[in-house]
């Protein structure tokens, strides 16, 4: 496999990991330049065990280098392809941003990462740059067709659509022909394995909309389904007080119904593994204050229903754009935000947690590893070692601690009854209650 990255690098000696672009002869004879791109956001949206050898640059001077290299070639059509998202709020950068850095130089933006529908152009006086984004889940392709006027050095006749999975078959093409993609040996070899039904009776649809922002089912669910896991342990003074679960981990809804291998798969597709590991409070609270300042990213945690957090600040108003999609409220972190973190006892009284008491915690080896921002889980820094964090069991693989936990929801009727209760898309916040201040 071929990668392209023009601002991924080594950390010891500044040297890139990848080709950084590549000069390619459409079937028309005209050659096109295509740059490759990584978000800046690797670095913490990725197991940090796998770039702990290297470094993201920035967008802008690595595409601009490039560009500049290229057009020393003769190549003036400049196709950049990216993971790094169109319209950002962050200061990692967008790729919008980085056409209007660099106004008229780059012709076409094939980008990611965002999971959003985009086609948009940038329009600069000295020219326009094209970005195109596909949505997610290979829940459709874009199919792109333009003209290039060699004298002018301009794309013109710009068009991109949007064509849904299940219709690529038979689709009549921009171009006039028909895309005919035969997909059944992928299928039978996916299939082998993901087509197992797990079981037939799951009795609501398990919600991840807007996880990442407020308490949901689905996450709800792969929490408890850890805490389940990890409390299976014979050895009882290895059980978790309580389990927590970076909400970007938790990929989609689960259906009702029958549910496949497949279906949790989608799911929890990173392979994370479990572990136990012990930590006094004051580190736990500094989690869970974090935690609550990640709203609408990835870091945002779900907690098991063993725990709970009661949160007071204010609320900031949404944007157009939030309400267009009809998105919770959010806290306004210019503000203060209180969290405290309560636990349940063994009477089934929740108990503000004490910060020298230490507490176990289930949780995945990718926070583990500082992954989504934790650097006060990091077992790579011997601060984090020192503050009293350590593993003390290891639990497999988290896909299966979800198929078992589903299935033994499903096994009896107190279970279905429970899952009803405890999943259903309309279920009220009860672990993380946010209550706005006046």
């Amino acid at each position: 496999v071929n990668f392209l990255s023009a601002n991924t690098r080594f950390k010891n000696n500044n040297e890139r990991v990848f080709e950084p672009s590549r000069i390619v002869t459409l079937e028309n004879g005209i050659k096109a330049g295509i740059i490759g791109l990584t978000t800046l956001d690797t670095a913490v949206k990725t197991h940090p065990n796998n770039v702990k050898d290297v470094k993201f640059t920035s967008l802008v001077e690595e595409t601009k280098q490039q560009i500049n290299e290229l057009e020393e070639q003769g190549i003036n059509l400049i196709i950049v392809v990216s993971h790094v998202g169109a319209v950002r709020n962050d200061v990692t950068g967008s790729t919008v941003q980085l056409a209007e850095a660099l106004p008229g130089k780059i012709d076409l933006i094939v980008d990611g990462h965002t999971q959003v529908d985009y086609n948009r152009p940038v329009i600069t006086p000295e020219g326009i740059t094209q970005i195109i984004q596909t949505g997610e889940y290979t829940q459709s392709v874009r199919e792109t067709d333009f003209d290039y006027n060699e004298s002018t050095g301009k794309i013109t006749n710009f068009k991109s659509v949007q064509i849904p999975f299940e219709d690529i078959v038979g689709y009549d093409s921009l171009s006039g022909g028909s895309i005919n993609q035969d997909i059944t040996d992928l299928e039978v070899l996916e299939g082998t394995v993901n087509n197992v039904q797990i079981i037939d009776n799951a009795p609501v649809v398990t919600n991840n909309d807007f996880g990442r922002i407020i308490e949901r089912p689905m996450p709800n669910m792969v929490s408890d389904a850890n805490l389940a896991a990890a409390n299976s342990v014979e050895d009882n003074t290895l059980h978790a007080d309580l389990a927590i679960m970076n909400t970007g981990g938790v990929r989609v809804s689960m259906p009702s119904g029958i549910i496949l291998r497949r279906d949790i798969f989608n799911v929890l597709p990173f392979g994370n593994q479990l572990r136990i590991v012990e930590m006094p409070g004051s580190v736990l609270q500094k989690v869970m204050e974090f935690s609550m300042t990640q709203q609408a990213s990835g870091s945002f945690l779900s907690i098991s229903s063993s725990a709970r957090l009661n949160v007071s600040a204010s609320l900031r108003a949404n944007t157009t754009e939030e309400n267009s999609k009809n998105e919770p409220q959010k806290i306004d972190q210019t503000k203060p935000v209180d969290v405290v973190v309560q636990i349940k006892n063994s009477t089934g009284t929740f108990v503000n947690i004490n910060p020298t008491t230490r507490y176990k915690v289930a949780l995945n080896d990718f926070l583990l590893a500082g992954g989504d921002g934790y650097s006060m889980l990091d077992l790579g820094n011997p601060a984090v070692i020192d503050s009293g964090v350590k593993v003390i069991a290891e639990q497999g693989d988290m896909l299966l601690s979800l198929i078992n936990y589903v299935k033994e929801k499903a096994s009896t009727p107190a279970g279905i009854a429970s899952w009803k209760a405890m999943y259903k898309t309309n279920v009220a916040p009860a672990r993380i209650i946010i209550t706005a201040r006046a």
